[in-house]
């Protein structure tokens, strides 16, 4: 899996919305969206900060380590 559809996965499994979590990360809900649905990337303090919210490791982010 890519970082989009993880994403989207970890946000589900969590029932956060897409407004709930770029709140959060202080972004808007279009980045969330561009990195569900457009494969984007984000930095990796973003990375940082989305891997404590949904207490899985960057690496599980990015798709290098199973979930």
């Amino acid at each position: 899996m890519n970082f989009g559809a993880i994403l989207k996965q970890l946000r589900k499994e969590h029932t956060m919305t897409q407004s709930e979590l770029a709140r959060r990360l202080g972004v808007d809900d279009a980045a969330i969206r561009h990195w569900e649905n457009k494969n984007g990337q984000t930095s990796y303090e973003n990375l940082d900060k989305i891997s404590k919210i949904f207490n899985v490791t960057v690496g599980q982010l990015i798709g290098s380590e199973e979930l």
